[in-house]
């Protein structure tokens, strides 16, 4: 596999530590994220009690040269 577009439950279950999803985010040379699925995990972490290190850990994410966040157009 060269490229996934993962959505909001698979970027969740990865930072919840779900092996297989990890794995397999591993074994791609390229992620795609939407910046609906981003919008979705920003209102999760205002509802949350732990936002300022979700925000961290998803900068963390955005910033891996092997990510595209993928804006919506038509």
């Amino acid at each position: 596999m060269n490229a996934l577009l993962i959505d909001t439950n698979i970027y969740s279950h990865a930072m919840r530590g779900d092996t297989e999803i990890i794995e397999t985010l591993q074994q791609v040379a390229h992620i795609g994220i939407t910046a609906i699925s981003i919008g979705e995990l920003l209102s999760g972490f205002k509802a949350g009690n732990k936002e300022k290190i979700n925000r961290q850990e998803l900068n963390q994410f955005l910033d891996s040269p092997r990510v595209t966040l993928y804006s919506i157009d038509e």
